[in-house]
């Protein structure tokens, strides 16, 4: 009788064709897991925030629509052009809106 590799006998226990091989991390002990820690927070805090805003985003942003996005850059609302895209600092934003609001 032939043996098909989907199929179980009771003679054979078959192993998955494609099974997966989970590896675990090993810590090195003289490495301070507090620090891991704090870096891992700081580095998904960068991650989770957004440097270059697009257009739309900032358009959300400001709940205004995107063609007053438009003017403000026209006014001095400072851009980053990378190619044919214009992004916005979300940091240059920031401070541009203080001093709009400053003045």
């Amino acid at each position: 009788m032939a043996s098909y590799p989907h199929t179980q006998s009771s003679e054979q226990s078959i192993i998955p064709l494609h099974s997966k091989r989970v590896v675990k991390e090993q810590k090195n002990p003289l490495h301070n897991s507090a620090s891991d820690d704090q870096e891992n927070t700081q580095s998904d805090e960068i991650a989770n925030k957004q440097i270059l805003l697009t257009i739309p985003q900032v358009a959300t942003q400001l709940n205004i629509c995107r063609a007053h996005v438009y003017t403000l850059i026209n006014r001095g609302l400072p851009t980053i052009h990378l190619g044919r895209s214009v992004r916005i600092s979300a940091t240059a934003l920031h401070h541009w809106l203080q001093t709009q609001q400053d003045s």
